[in-house]
């Protein structure tokens, strides 16, 4: 709606549409959405979610809800961390994993990864090791960090999906080349302590010093070791870090 006192087709300055405050903006959004718009739904669960002077509650679910029923998949995929949750609406592992599908299919990394984690670890879905693959790998070549991390991680250790040394690198150092420490972490770990071949004490270094340095806080003592190549690293780092507990818990979960 124009201003009264505005002509057709001007340009009005801050404050000139009538929507002098916040009160004013989320009552423009109320009316709109309460009309069926899915954007202006999907802002009133913004809305409600994150708090604008509003208490945060089970309304957000509410907005989102519409919003996703009409196919807006960035609502699609807030209902479902909402379901996941128990935050703002019941906690709902099959609804949260429908709507994260919903919102993978429409194109949202985030729900991609999470789908895949949920049936990578069974929250709240029995295990499905070709459906975690399915949609790590199609965050991962949308270019998604966390994706290509997991992706890596999955195919490298073979605790789920068959073991393959070839994809596990191939995305491990793509995440890591990112700036992903998680990935920059075990792609070190499995350069300076892994038996199969993949020694190579510099890329050790590198990798854990990256992770390090983004606060990877486990990275932090392996990163100090001045030669992975020394027959004493090991002593090294008990020696830097105090922690063996912390040397040994690596080792078993790279063998």
């Amino acid at each position: 709606m124009v201003k009264k006192g505005a002509k057709q087709g001007q340009k009005l300055k801050p404050g000139q549409d009538g929507l002098q405050n916040s009160e004013e903006i989320r009552e423009f959004f109320r009316s709109t959405a309460e009309g069926g718009d899915r954007i202006a739904q999907h802002v009133m669960g913004l809305i409600y979610l994150f708090g604008h002077k509003v208490a945060i509650d089970k309304t957000a679910a509410k907005w989102f809800k519409m919003a996703a029923e009409q196919g807006e998949p960035f609502s699609q995929n807030l209902l479902a961390s909402l379901y996941f949750s128990g935050q703002g609406a019941p906690q709902d592992f099959n609804q949260a994993a429908h709507w994260y599908r919903q919102a993978a299919e429409n194109g949202v990394v985030e729900s991609m990864n999470n789908l895949a984690s949920m049936n990578s670890f069974g929250f709240g879905l029995p295990i499905n090791v070709d459906e975690a693959l399915k949609w790590y790998r199609k965050a991962a070549e949308l270019g998604d960090r966390r994706a290509q991390c997991s992706l890596g991680l999955l195919y490298y250790y073979g605790h789920q999906a068959p073991r393959n040394l070839t994809e596990a690198f191939h995305w491990l150092k793509k995440s890591a080349a990112r700036g992903f420490a998680e990935a920059q972490f075990h792609l070190g770990m499995i350069h300076a302590l892994n038996e199969d071949g993949f020694r190579d004490a510099r890329a050790a270094r590198e990798w854990l010093v990256a992770a390090a340095n983004q606060g990877r806080a486990e990275a932090v003592p392996y990163s100090k070791v001045v030669d992975f190549n020394s027959p004493n690293f090991i002593e090294e780092l008990v020696a830097e870090s105090g922690r063996r507990d912390l040397l040994d818990k690596n080792k078993n979960q790279l063998h």
